[in-house]
C-alpha cells in the first residue's frame, strides 16, 4: 500500500505535522502576520510538541492561546483542501484566530443584572467510591442570541468518563441555560450506566427549583416575569 505523506497544500514537501501547522511555504503569511519567523530549516528537524514548548516560554498567555488556536484553524484548513473545499488565504487566518479567541471569552462570561461575575476557582472534589460526579455549567451569549452548555462525568478517581459540548441556537435566559445543562449531564449519565451519581452546578436558584418538587419550574424565572 502506497500512502502519500507529502504536503498537500504546497504539494513540494513531506507533511511532517510541524509543517503542516508551521513551516509550509504557503504559510509565508500567517508568519508575517503574528510576527512569528519560523521558516527556518533548523525547524524541519524538531518536534511539533517542543516547537510549542518553545514558543510556550517565549510569549505571554494570551498571544500563546491564540496560537493555539490558530494552529487548530490551519490544521482545519488543511483537512478541507483534502475533502476537496477550496484553499482559503493563509493571511486572514491571524486575525479569525484573535476574533475566535475574542468570541470565547465572551461567550463564557455570565452577565447578572448587567454585570460580569466572575466565578471563584474551585478545586474539584471526588465522589465517594462507587459514585459518579456530573458537571455542568451553561453560557449565553447575548450579541448573537446564542446559549451553549457543557457536561463533564467523572468516576470518583477523578477520570473523565464522559463529556458534552452542544450549542443551543437560542438566546436563553442563564437559568434556562442551566437547567437545559442539568437535564443533559442527566440524560447522558443514564444513557451510558454511570449510576450512582450526584450532580454538581453553581446555578443554585436553578437546583433548589428542581430539588424542591413542589415548585413549579416556572417559578425559576420568577424574579424576570416580576420585573415586567
Amino acid at each position: 500500500m502506497h500512502l502519500d505523506v507529502g504536503c498537500p497544500i504546497c504539494l513540494r514537501k513531506a507533511e511532517t505535522t510541524l509543517h503542516a501547522l508551521w513551516i509550509c511555504p504557503l504559510l509565508k503569511n500567517l508568519r508575517s502576520s503574528c510576527c512569528l519567523n519560523g521558516g527556518k530549516k533548523v525547524l524541519d528537524s524538531a518536534s511539533f510538541l517542543d516547537f510549542v514548548i518553545s514558543f510556550s516560554v517565549k510569549v505571554n498567555v494570551q498571544d500563546f492561546e491564540i496560537l493555539c488556536i490558530m494552529w487548530w484553524h490551519v490544521w482545519q484548513r488543511r483537512n478541507n483542501v483534502l475533502h476537496g473545499q477550496l484553499l482559503l488565504p493563509d493571511s486572514d487566518i491571524w486575525e479569525w484566530a484573535i476574533s475566535f479567541m475574542h468570541d470565547f471569552q465572551e461567550f463564557n462570561k455570565i452577565k447578572l443584572q448587567g454585570q460580569h461575575v466572575t466565578r471563584p476557582s474551585e478545586r474539584w472534589q471526588s465522589p465517594q467510591e462507587g459514585v459518579f460526579k456530573i458537571n455542568i455549567d451553561a453560557a449565553t451569549r447575548v450579541r448573537d442570541g446564542t446559549s451553549g452548555i457543557g457536561v463533564v462525568i467523572r468516576d470518583s478517581h477523578g477520570h473523565v468518563r464522559a463529556s458534552l459540548c452542544q450549542n443551543l441556537n437560542a438566546n436563553f435566559q442563564p437559568q434556562v441555560a442551566e437547567a437545559l445543562a442539568i437535564l443533559n449531564g442527566i440524560d447522558l449519565a443514564f444513557e451510558n450506566g454511570f449510576l450512582p451519581a450526584v450532580l454538581e452546578s453553581d446555578a443554585l436558584t436553578v437546583v433548589n427549583a428542581i430539588s424542591l418538587k413542589a415548585v413549579p419550574h416556572t417559578e425559576i424565572f420568577e424574579k424576570e416575569n416580576t420585573k415586567a
